[in-house]
């Protein structure tokens, strides 16, 4: 989450990953506080570093992010556009990175306490894992290849 992002500072993230506790949000009064929890137990968390350049490229120290409303959203935008990429949101990235680690075959219960979901949770596979048909039809043909192997017998729905 954005408030997450927000909270990070350089300390947070080192070679085993980026400690994810606590949250920057507004108060009653619109002002910025820090939070030393998350929005729940699950949110808090590490997350590996899967891009090692990250270590070279963050500040040595203070905040990640500077609390703003549209940082994290304009920073995005303008790489996609500067790139001539679709511009995404960092809901589509979630989505991205929970569909990648489906699409890998990642354990359900990585991709949740990586991504901070509670394990179990219906969310991840509702609305954040979205695989393609691409990966269902592949999925599909090693299934119908397993059983062939094994029974020794076609599956009569074999793709030419």
């Amino acid at each position: 989450a954005i408030s997450e992002m927000y909270h990070l500072q350089a300390g947070d993230i080192t070679k085993d990953g980026i400690t994810v506790k606590g949250a920057t949000v507004r108060d009653k009064n619109n002002k910025w506080i820090d939070k030393d929890t998350n929005k729940n137990k699950t949110s808090t968390r590490v997350v590996p570093i899967i891009i090692p350049r990250l270590l070279e490229i963050i500040p040595k120290s203070g905040r990640i992010v500077i609390p703003k409303q549209t940082t994290v959203r304009e920073h995005l935008e303008t790489i996609c556009i500067n790139n001539k990429l679709p511009v995404i949101s960092l809901h589509d990235l979630r989505r991205t990175y929970a569909s990648t680690c489906a699409y890998l075959h990642l354990h359900a219960e990585y991709i949740c306490a990586t991504g901070g979901w509670k394990a179990g949770s219906p969310i991840v596979h509702k609305i954040y894992i979205k695989i393609s048909n691409t990966a269902i039809s592949e999925d599909a043909k090693k299934i119908r290849n397993y059983y062939q192997i094994t029974t020794g017998k076609k599956s009569g729905l074999e793709t030419p």
